[in-house]
């Protein structure tokens, strides 16, 4: 908005700055032809035709006053020696054509102005002495007229001049004013770039929080389905770690049970079964067992088929559990001992 404020600001002050520099032109067109002719015929000269200002002794009144006037008009003394030499520069010529007619001093405008007022001061008067002093009284007349209206349009051309230095500075504001807008704009495309990121990004976070969240739920499911497995894997567990420690001593009672209880009858066995129980869990040894303990069943229902065969069956036997074998002092064997839960597996019992 600043900026569009001191577009519309400059606008306003362009009007009156073109119709002041309109005004100023239009009285310089005045005099510009009379002068750029008044140039031209001094371009038409060259230094032979100045010779013949030179070559005077005495030289004509009109040419004397050509001289007076150019001596007015660069500092110098009105004498004719002194002009004489002036004229006899070297770059004369160029003096004249690039002389600063705008910054023309007060006294000799006005010393001038006596010349140019002077009748006799006439290029058409002047034209039969001299050719190059007619030409240099046109070029005089010239520049008197051009410093007569820079003098009179002088208050123009300083309200031109102060228009111009206010637009300057008007414009130089509204550049800095666009820069910073321009930097503005950038920071501003810049802050709303990195919000639209951020809107991304956090879009994307509560994506991931999202998905988080529904792996964390289907956990949590299978957590709370699990519970119920793990305590029973856990108990199977342990049984198992203790199993681990009666392993050795099951194993050999179980053993001991198939290699050995089958030709007995059921009383028999289980007697047989608790006192080897004992006897690994206490670490006593095996001393020896009634007689009538050691016959087997089927001899027992033979009757007296072969008593000699039954007894060197059960000396054989009492051979096997003679106190003669030292077993270890202890072995750890699993409470509430059955051959079917040692054979069997869990989901079996």
């Amino acid at each position: 908005q600043q900026c569009k404020d001191e577009e519309h600001r400059i606008e306003a002050m362009q009007g009156p700055l073109e119709q002041l520099r309109q005004a100023a032109q239009a009285e310089f067109d005045k005099v510009n032809p009379a002068y750029r002719a008044a140039v031209l015929a001094l371009r038409s000269l060259s230094h032979v035709d100045l010779d013949e200002i030179k070559s005077y002794r005495v030289p004509p009144p009109g040419v004397v006053l050509v001289v007076n006037a150019l001596c007015i008009i660069f500092g110098v003394e009105l004498d004719w020696e002194l002009g004489h030499q002036l004229i006899s520069r070297q770059n004369f010529f160029e003096e004249l054509e690039f002389y600063d007619k705008n910054n023309m001093p007060e006294p000799v405008f006005q010393k001038l102005k006596v010349f140019v007022k002077d009748p006799h001061f006439d290029p058409r008067v002047i034209q039969g002495s001299s050719k190059a002093a007619e030409s240099v009284c046109m070029w005089v007349h010239a520049v008197y007229q051009y410093a007569a209206i820079h003098r009179d349009i002088k208050p123009k051309l300083e309200q031109l001049a102060e228009a111009d230095s206010k637009m300057n500075d008007a414009q130089a504001a509204l550049g800095a004013k666009r820069v910073h807008a321009e930097e503005e704009k950038n920071n501003l495309e810049s802050t709303i770039r990195s919000h639209t990121d951020s809107i991304r990004h956090s879009k994307s976070i509560e994506k991931q929080i999202r998905v988080l969240k529904d792996k964390t739920a289907r956990c949590q499911n299978v957590l709370t389905n699990m519970e119920e497995p793990i305590s029973m894997w856990t108990t199977q567990l342990k049984k198992a770690q203790k199993r681990l420690t009666t392993a050795p001593g099951d194993s050999l009672v179980t053993a001991a049970c198939v290699c050995y209880l089958g030709p007995f009858d059921s009383i028999t066995r289980q007697t047989l079964l608790q006192d080897w129980l004992h006897h690994c869990r206490t670490g006593e040894k095996i001393k020896s067992y009634k007689k009538q303990m050691m016959v087997p069943l089927n001899s027992r229902e033979e009757g007296g088929r072969s008593p000699r065969k039954g007894r060197e069956r059960s000396a054989k036997h009492s051979e096997v559990v003679s106190d003669e074998q030292t077993p270890p002092s202890s072995i750890a064997v699993r409470d509430n001992f059955t051959l079917q839960s040692t054979l069997s597996t869990t989901t079996e019992q």
